[in-house]
């Protein structure tokens, strides 16, 4: 069970690193868009 555990934990952090740069992609993409129409006004 031991080994169990800590691998669980390396899954977990992975899942969670894609899972950040998914959320980070999606950000950026929304930041370009609105600076631009600032700039431009």
């Amino acid at each position: 069970p031991g080994r169990t555990e800590p691998a669980q934990t390396i899954s977990s952090g992975n899942a969670a690193m894609p899972a950040a740069a998914s959320a980070f992609a999606p950000t950026p993409k929304i930041g370009i868009p609105l600076p631009r129409p600032r700039p431009g006004n």
